[in-house]
């Protein structure tokens, strides 16, 4: 995985955290250090979430194809 889409998982990560957080507290909305930070920790799920994309699609890809492309 490069590193241009795990940032690109921690900046919309945090803008999504935000955005539901606003949503359902209006009243008091979050700082966006705070959605900064939050984005940071939920990037490692993104990573691992792709990776297993990934590696379904390859598997899905090999067993529709009959393992030809060794």
């Amino acid at each position: 995985m490069t590193r241009g889409t795990v940032t690109g998982a921690t900046v919309g990560s945090g803008v999504l955290v935000a955005w539901a957080w606003n949503a359902a507290v209006p009243d008091m909305p979050m700082p966006a250090e705070v959605a900064a930070v939050m984005g940071a920790i939920l990037a490692p799920v993104f990573e691992v979430a792709v990776a297993v994309r990934d590696a379904a699609i390859g598997r899905l890809s090999q067993s529709l194809d009959g393992g030809s492309h060794q």
